[in-house]
């Protein structure tokens, strides 16, 4: 009584079978995402070589005062100079020779400058206040006074503003200013 009768027909049969003999790879994701996916990988990369191999430089801010001539005592070949009160700290890394960015009191104008002199020993507060006539809230600590030039000013017209340097005293890779990489590098 009953027939026996395929439940598929016989063409649906064939495409699958002819479909299954086919390798196809899966796709996980497509082209274009993967591709932006590398680029990114590249970038990262990039940007860790530059973090490796580019540094920065690290600086010292110092107070200090705009010597008139009497206050001086050197020759006029250097022009105007200003004495920078540097914490006894920081003398080992202070040179004679090294960059020196100089603010004039308030102004946002920077001056490049040179250290011409430093000090071999660091002197009390009032001698500072006595020799430089300095007052208490500039220097409240034993300081290494340093003696920069600065040629572009005229020391009649200055002499007695306050300024704010901020010396050069070496530099540091990128990549060891990131948390837990420093470390690591060997900042």
């Amino acid at each position: 009584m009953s027939t026996s009768s395929p439940i598929f027909r016989e063409e649906a049969i064939k495409q699958y079978k002819k479909r299954k003999d086919k390798t196809t790879l899966p796709r996980f994701m497509p082209f274009p995402v993967t591709f932006l996916l590398w680029v990114l990988l590249g970038l990262l990369l990039l940007v860790g070589v530059l973090a490796w191999g580019e540094e920065i430089p690290i600086y010292q801010t110092a107070p200090g005062v705009i010597l008139d001539q009497q206050t001086q005592g050197t020759t006029t070949q250097q022009g105007t100079v200003a004495a920078l009160f540097l914490m006894g700290s920081q003398s080992t890394q202070i040179h004679v020779g090294q960059l020196a960015l100089v603010h004039l009191g308030n102004s946002k104008e920077e001056f490049a400058s040179k250290i011409i002199k430093v000090e071999s020993s660091a002197i009390s507060p009032n001698l500072i206040r006595q020799r430089y006539g300095v007052v208490a809230q500039v220097v409240s600590q034993p300081s290494i006074v340093a003696l920069i030039s600065l040629k572009t000013l005229p020391a009649s017209t200055y002499a007695g503003s306050f300024v704010v340097a901020n010396v050069q005293t070496g530099s540091q890779r990128i990549l060891s200013m990131l948390p837990g990489v420093g470390s690591i590098v060997g900042a």
